[in-house]
Protein backbone atom coordinates (compact mmCIF):
# COMPACT_ATOMS: atom_id res chain seq x y z
CA UNK A 1 0.00 0.00 0.00
CA UNK A 2 1.03 3.48 -0.64
CA UNK A 3 2.07 5.73 2.16
CA UNK A 4 1.14 9.39 3.30
CA UNK A 5 4.58 10.98 2.52
CA UNK A 6 6.28 8.36 1.13
CA UNK A 7 5.44 6.14 -1.78
CA UNK A 8 8.13 2.93 -2.00
CA UNK A 9 11.27 1.67 0.17
CA UNK A 10 14.21 3.13 0.07
CA UNK A 11 15.91 -0.08 -0.08
CA UNK A 12 14.00 -2.55 -3.02
CA UNK A 13 11.50 0.65 -4.77
CA UNK A 14 8.57 -1.46 -2.97
CA UNK A 15 5.49 -0.05 -2.57
CA UNK A 16 3.84 -2.44 -0.41
CA UNK A 17 4.74 -1.11 3.31
CA UNK A 18 3.40 -1.04 6.56
CA UNK A 19 3.26 2.23 8.44
CA UNK A 20 3.47 2.51 12.73
CA UNK A 21 4.31 4.99 15.25
CA UNK A 22 7.50 5.80 17.94
CA UNK A 23 7.95 8.37 20.26
CA UNK A 24 10.31 10.41 17.49
CA UNK A 25 9.41 9.11 14.17
CA UNK A 26 7.06 7.26 11.84
CA UNK A 27 8.32 3.75 10.63
CA UNK A 28 7.73 1.89 7.49
CA UNK A 29 8.52 -1.34 7.41
CA UNK A 30 8.82 -3.37 3.89
CA UNK A 31 6.66 -6.27 2.91
CA UNK A 32 8.55 -7.40 0.01
CA UNK A 33 12.65 -6.80 1.52
CA UNK A 34 11.07 -6.75 5.20
CA UNK A 35 13.47 -3.66 6.02
CA UNK A 36 12.21 -0.98 8.24
CA UNK A 37 13.19 2.32 8.04
CA UNK A 38 12.37 5.67 9.64
CA UNK A 39 11.17 9.27 8.94
CA UNK A 40 11.56 12.10 11.98
CA UNK A 41 8.29 13.61 12.92
CA UNK A 42 7.68 17.12 12.67
CA UNK A 43 6.60 19.19 15.41
CA UNK A 44 6.11 19.00 18.86
CA UNK A 45 6.81 15.11 20.47
CA UNK A 46 4.41 13.94 22.90
CA UNK A 47 5.71 15.34 26.46
CA UNK A 48 6.86 18.47 24.52
CA UNK A 49 3.03 19.19 24.74
CA UNK A 50 2.40 19.38 28.47
CA UNK A 51 5.87 19.47 29.92
CA UNK A 52 7.99 22.66 30.78
CA UNK A 53 10.97 22.30 28.10
CA UNK A 54 13.11 25.37 28.80
CA UNK A 55 13.00 24.62 32.79
CA UNK A 56 13.56 20.91 32.67
CA UNK A 57 16.37 21.97 30.19
CA UNK A 58 18.11 23.75 32.71
CA UNK A 59 18.44 20.96 35.22
CA UNK A 60 17.63 17.58 33.54
CA UNK A 61 20.96 15.67 32.71
CA UNK A 62 22.12 16.76 29.05
CA UNK A 63 21.42 12.88 27.57
CA UNK A 64 17.55 12.44 29.49
CA UNK A 65 16.69 16.16 27.90
CA UNK A 66 18.09 14.51 24.01
CA UNK A 67 15.96 11.91 24.72
CA UNK A 68 12.84 13.34 25.32
CA UNK A 69 12.92 16.62 23.53
CA UNK A 70 14.14 18.11 20.44
CA UNK A 71 18.16 18.72 20.15
CA UNK A 72 18.68 22.73 20.65
CA UNK A 73 18.83 24.03 17.33
CA UNK A 74 21.74 26.18 17.45
CA UNK A 75 25.15 25.17 18.59
CA UNK A 76 24.37 21.17 18.17
CA UNK A 77 25.99 18.70 15.44
CA UNK A 78 24.50 14.97 15.07
CA UNK A 79 28.18 13.94 15.97
CA UNK A 80 28.15 14.98 19.45
CA UNK A 81 25.73 11.54 20.07
CA UNK A 82 29.16 9.83 18.88
CA UNK A 83 31.86 12.01 21.11
CA UNK A 84 31.54 10.00 24.04
CA UNK A 85 33.95 7.51 22.14
CA UNK A 86 36.43 10.07 23.19
CA UNK A 87 35.89 8.58 27.00
CA UNK A 88 35.61 5.15 25.86
CA UNK A 89 39.23 5.49 24.51
CA UNK A 90 40.58 6.57 27.48
CA UNK A 91 39.53 3.60 29.56
CA UNK A 92 38.36 0.75 27.69
CA UNK A 93 35.98 -1.84 28.87
CA UNK A 94 37.20 -5.72 29.08
CA UNK A 95 33.63 -5.74 26.79
CA UNK A 96 34.99 -3.75 24.34
CA UNK A 97 38.29 -4.86 24.53
CA UNK A 98 37.07 -8.73 23.84
CA UNK A 99 35.29 -7.60 20.83
CA UNK A 100 38.95 -7.99 19.43
CA UNK A 101 39.20 -11.24 20.35
CA UNK A 102 35.52 -12.62 18.76
CA UNK A 103 36.92 -10.64 15.49
CA UNK A 104 40.62 -12.55 15.80
CA UNK A 105 38.69 -15.92 16.13
CA UNK A 106 36.26 -15.32 13.24
CA UNK A 107 39.20 -14.90 10.86
CA UNK A 108 41.11 -17.51 12.27
CA UNK A 109 37.95 -19.91 11.88
CA UNK A 110 37.82 -19.10 8.24
CA UNK A 111 41.83 -19.52 8.32
CA UNK A 112 42.92 -15.47 7.40
CA UNK A 113 45.88 -15.15 8.86
CA UNK A 114 45.93 -11.60 10.54
CA UNK A 115 49.78 -11.21 10.42
CA UNK A 116 49.03 -10.52 6.94
CA UNK A 117 45.95 -8.10 6.78
CA UNK A 118 45.87 -4.45 5.49
CA UNK A 119 42.33 -3.46 7.73
CA UNK A 120 39.97 -1.04 7.35
CA UNK A 121 37.69 -0.45 10.44
CA UNK A 122 34.37 1.62 9.50
CA UNK A 123 32.55 3.59 12.01
CA UNK A 124 34.84 1.73 14.65
CA UNK A 125 34.91 3.85 17.32
CA UNK A 126 36.20 4.05 20.16
CA UNK A 127 39.30 2.67 18.51
CA UNK A 128 39.79 -0.44 20.81
CA UNK A 129 39.79 -3.21 18.30
CA UNK A 130 42.47 -1.35 16.09
CA UNK A 131 44.55 -0.37 19.20
CA UNK A 132 44.52 -4.08 19.71
CA UNK A 133 45.19 -5.18 15.96
CA UNK A 134 47.90 -2.59 15.09
CA UNK A 135 50.62 -4.56 16.06
CA UNK A 136 49.47 -7.71 15.07
CA UNK A 137 49.10 -6.84 11.18
CA UNK A 138 50.37 -5.19 8.43
CA UNK A 139 48.35 -2.20 8.40
CA UNK A 140 44.77 -0.84 10.05
CA UNK A 141 43.04 2.08 9.21
CA UNK A 142 39.56 3.04 11.47
CA UNK A 143 37.18 5.76 10.37
CA UNK A 144 34.37 7.69 12.55
CA UNK A 145 31.42 10.20 11.87
CA UNK A 146 32.65 12.76 15.16
CA UNK A 147 35.47 14.77 14.26
CA UNK A 148 36.16 14.61 18.28
CA UNK A 149 36.35 10.94 18.42
CA UNK A 150 38.83 11.05 15.60
CA UNK A 151 41.31 13.14 17.57
CA UNK A 152 40.36 11.20 20.61
CA UNK A 153 41.47 7.48 19.03
CA UNK A 154 44.75 9.29 17.37
CA UNK A 155 46.01 10.78 20.79
CA UNK A 156 44.70 8.02 23.28
CA UNK A 157 45.00 4.73 21.26
CA UNK A 158 48.01 5.74 18.72
CA UNK A 159 45.79 4.44 15.90
CA UNK A 160 45.59 5.81 12.28
CA UNK A 161 41.93 7.12 12.30
CA UNK A 162 40.58 9.13 10.07
CA UNK A 163 36.54 11.39 9.29
CA UNK A 164 34.39 9.41 7.52
CA UNK A 165 29.96 10.37 6.90
CA UNK A 166 28.36 7.70 5.12
CA UNK A 167 26.39 10.66 3.58
CA UNK A 168 28.73 13.07 2.64
CA UNK A 169 31.76 10.94 1.74
CA UNK A 170 33.05 8.29 -0.92
CA UNK A 171 35.54 5.91 0.86
CA UNK A 172 37.95 5.47 -2.14
CA UNK A 173 38.29 9.39 -1.55
CA UNK A 174 38.98 9.62 1.82
CA UNK A 175 41.51 6.35 2.40
CA UNK A 176 44.49 5.85 0.82
CA UNK A 177 45.73 2.50 -0.98
CA UNK A 178 43.73 -0.99 -0.96
CA UNK A 179 42.96 -3.35 2.10
CA UNK A 180 42.46 -7.18 2.39
CA UNK A 181 39.80 -6.40 5.18
CA UNK A 182 37.27 -3.91 5.79
CA UNK A 183 35.32 -4.13 8.61
CA UNK A 184 31.68 -2.70 9.09
CA UNK A 185 30.57 -3.16 12.56
CA UNK A 186 27.18 -1.57 13.80
CA UNK A 187 27.24 0.81 11.38
CA UNK A 188 25.18 0.23 8.55
CA UNK A 189 22.28 1.29 9.37
CA UNK A 190 23.06 4.68 9.09
CA UNK A 191 24.22 4.07 5.06
CA UNK A 192 21.29 4.72 3.42
CA UNK A 193 22.09 3.49 -0.10
CA UNK A 194 24.32 0.33 0.60
CA UNK A 195 24.12 -1.01 -2.20
CA UNK A 196 25.69 1.96 -3.61
CA UNK A 197 28.37 1.87 -1.01
CA UNK A 198 29.15 -1.47 -1.84
CA UNK A 199 30.11 -0.07 -5.67
CA UNK A 200 32.42 2.22 -3.42
CA UNK A 201 34.15 -0.21 -1.38
CA UNK A 202 34.93 -2.92 -4.13
CA UNK A 203 37.10 0.38 -4.89
CA UNK A 204 39.35 -0.12 -2.00
CA UNK A 205 39.08 -4.06 -1.78
CA UNK A 206 42.34 -6.18 -3.03
CA UNK A 207 41.41 -9.16 -5.32
CA UNK A 208 39.80 -11.90 -3.28
CA UNK A 209 39.54 -9.18 -0.33
CA UNK A 210 37.36 -9.73 2.77
CA UNK A 211 34.65 -7.74 4.20
CA UNK A 212 32.66 -8.52 8.47
CA UNK A 213 29.81 -7.32 8.96
CA UNK A 214 28.70 -7.00 12.03
CA UNK A 215 24.70 -5.56 12.38
CA UNK A 216 21.32 -5.61 13.95
CA UNK A 217 18.52 -7.00 11.71
CA UNK A 218 14.54 -5.56 11.95
CA UNK A 219 12.46 -6.46 15.12
CA UNK A 220 10.56 -4.03 17.07
CA UNK A 221 12.56 -4.51 19.52
CA UNK A 222 15.51 -2.64 17.68
CA UNK A 223 12.78 -0.21 16.63
CA UNK A 224 11.37 0.79 19.92
CA UNK A 225 14.47 0.71 22.63
CA UNK A 226 15.61 3.09 20.37
CA UNK A 227 12.66 5.32 19.90
CA UNK A 228 14.13 8.49 21.42
CA UNK A 229 17.09 9.03 19.63
CA UNK A 230 16.94 12.63 18.38
CA UNK A 231 18.95 11.50 15.33
CA UNK A 232 18.47 7.70 14.76
CA UNK A 233 19.86 5.35 12.32
CA UNK A 234 17.86 5.61 8.70
CA UNK A 235 17.65 1.91 7.82
CA UNK A 236 18.12 -1.09 9.37
CA UNK A 237 18.21 -3.50 6.16
CA UNK A 238 16.68 -7.35 6.76
CA UNK A 239 18.99 -10.08 6.14
CA UNK A 240 17.55 -10.82 2.75
CA UNK A 241 18.39 -7.49 1.54
CA UNK A 242 21.62 -7.73 2.35
CA UNK A 243 22.40 -10.81 1.03
CA UNK A 244 21.37 -9.44 -2.19
CA UNK A 245 23.22 -6.51 -2.74
CA UNK A 246 26.42 -8.30 -1.68
CA UNK A 247 25.55 -11.22 -4.15
CA UNK A 248 25.02 -8.82 -7.02
CA UNK A 249 27.88 -6.91 -6.13
CA UNK A 250 30.15 -9.60 -6.53
CA UNK A 251 30.26 -11.03 -3.37
CA UNK A 252 30.29 -14.65 -1.87
CA UNK A 253 28.88 -15.88 1.55
CA UNK A 254 32.08 -18.08 3.68
CA UNK A 255 30.89 -17.87 7.11
CA UNK A 256 27.79 -16.40 9.78
CA UNK A 257 25.82 -16.69 12.70
CA UNK A 258 22.77 -15.07 14.20
CA UNK A 259 22.73 -14.23 17.96
CA UNK A 260 19.74 -12.88 19.93
CA UNK A 261 19.70 -11.01 23.14
CA UNK A 262 17.06 -9.27 25.77
CA UNK A 263 17.48 -5.71 26.00
CA UNK A 264 15.96 -6.07 29.51
CA UNK A 265 18.91 -8.02 30.53
CA UNK A 266 21.05 -5.19 28.39
CA UNK A 267 19.59 -2.44 30.03
CA UNK A 268 19.83 -3.70 33.72
CA UNK A 269 24.05 -3.88 33.52
CA UNK A 270 24.04 -0.43 31.48
CA UNK A 271 21.89 2.01 33.10
CA UNK A 272 24.02 1.49 36.25
CA UNK A 273 26.83 3.77 35.49
CA UNK A 274 24.11 6.53 35.35
CA UNK A 275 23.15 5.67 39.15
CA UNK A 276 19.60 6.33 40.38
CA UNK A 277 18.42 8.61 37.82
CA UNK A 278 19.58 6.14 35.63
CA UNK A 279 17.44 3.67 37.01
CA UNK A 280 14.47 5.59 37.36
CA UNK A 281 14.72 7.00 33.38
CA UNK A 282 14.45 3.68 32.14
CA UNK A 283 11.89 2.02 34.01
CA UNK A 284 9.45 4.54 34.81
CA UNK A 285 10.16 6.12 31.29
CA UNK A 286 11.75 4.48 29.03
CA UNK A 287 10.37 0.91 29.54
CA UNK A 288 6.44 2.18 29.97
CA UNK A 289 6.93 4.18 26.46
CA UNK A 290 8.51 1.08 24.81
CA UNK A 291 5.37 -1.27 26.22
CA UNK A 292 2.93 1.23 25.34
CA UNK A 293 4.28 1.85 21.40
CA UNK A 294 4.83 -2.31 21.44
CA UNK A 295 1.13 -2.95 22.03
CA UNK A 296 0.13 -0.43 19.44
CA UNK A 297 1.97 -1.52 16.47
CA UNK A 298 1.62 -5.24 17.19
CA UNK A 299 -2.59 -5.05 16.49
CA UNK A 300 -0.94 -3.93 12.65
CA UNK A 301 0.47 -6.61 10.55
CA UNK A 302 3.80 -5.31 10.54
CA UNK A 303 6.06 -8.01 7.97
CA UNK A 304 8.99 -8.18 10.74
CA UNK A 305 10.45 -10.44 14.28
CA UNK A 306 7.58 -8.98 16.45
CA UNK A 307 9.51 -9.66 19.28
CA UNK A 308 11.23 -7.15 21.39
CA UNK A 309 14.70 -8.63 21.64
CA UNK A 310 18.05 -7.62 19.97
CA UNK A 311 18.82 -9.54 16.77
CA UNK A 312 21.94 -9.76 15.92
CA UNK A 313 23.60 -10.47 12.32
CA UNK A 314 27.40 -11.15 12.31
CA UNK A 315 28.85 -12.11 8.39
CA UNK A 316 31.93 -12.67 5.89
CA UNK A 317 32.12 -12.12 2.35
CA UNK A 318 34.98 -12.52 -0.14
CA UNK A 319 34.98 -10.02 -3.14
CA UNK A 320 35.59 -11.91 -6.43
CA UNK A 321 35.66 -10.42 -9.91
CA UNK A 322 35.16 -13.66 -11.45
CA UNK A 323 31.91 -14.78 -10.57
CA UNK A 324 32.76 -18.22 -11.40
CA UNK A 325 34.82 -18.90 -8.12
CA UNK A 326 31.46 -18.53 -6.36
CA UNK A 327 30.64 -21.40 -4.35
CA UNK A 328 27.29 -22.52 -2.60
CA UNK A 329 26.72 -20.13 0.46
CA UNK A 330 27.38 -21.81 4.16
CA UNK A 331 24.74 -21.93 6.93
CA UNK A 332 24.17 -19.71 9.28
CA UNK A 333 24.73 -20.22 12.69
CA UNK A 334 21.56 -19.66 15.08
CA UNK A 335 22.86 -19.42 18.61
CA UNK A 336 19.14 -18.43 19.80
CA UNK A 337 20.46 -19.51 23.36
CA UNK A 338 19.23 -16.45 25.66
CA UNK A 339 22.13 -17.79 28.25
CA UNK A 340 25.23 -15.49 28.30
CA UNK A 341 27.09 -18.76 26.92
CA UNK A 342 26.28 -17.43 23.12
CA UNK A 343 26.39 -13.81 23.74
CA UNK A 344 28.88 -11.34 21.99
CA UNK A 345 30.01 -8.14 23.48
CA UNK A 346 27.03 -6.74 21.25
CA UNK A 347 25.31 -7.86 24.40
CA UNK A 348 27.41 -6.14 26.70
CA UNK A 349 28.50 -9.63 27.55
CA UNK A 350 32.52 -10.30 27.67
CA UNK A 351 33.00 -12.18 24.89
CA UNK A 352 34.01 -15.90 25.65
CA UNK A 353 35.40 -17.84 23.08
CA UNK A 354 32.10 -19.54 22.14
CA UNK A 355 32.40 -19.29 18.45
CA UNK A 356 35.24 -22.05 19.00
CA UNK A 357 33.65 -24.09 20.82
CA UNK A 358 30.43 -24.41 18.96
CA UNK A 359 32.98 -25.28 15.77
CA UNK A 360 34.64 -28.00 18.42
CA UNK A 361 31.68 -28.72 19.60
CA UNK A 362 32.99 -28.62 23.19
Amino acid sequence: MSVKNLSECPVCKSISLAKFNSYKHTCYACSDCNSVFHKKKEGKYLFEWFLPVKLLSKFLPRQVVLRLFHAPIKKFDPSEFYDGYKKQSLNPSSIKISQADQIYDILNLNNINLQNLEILDISGGPGVVASKFKDKCKRIIVSEFSDISVKAMRENLNVDALKFDYEKDKIEKVVNGKFDLVMIRSSMIFCKDFDKFLVSLSKVLKPEGYVLIQTIVPTLGEVYWWQQMEFKFPIIYSQMAIEKFFYKNGFNLLYGYREYGSYISIKKRSVGKYGLLGHLFTWLIEFPMVLIYYSLAKKNKIPIDQSLKHKFLTQLWKFSEKKENFTNSPDIINFDNSSTDHQSPDFYQKYNGFLKKNETGN
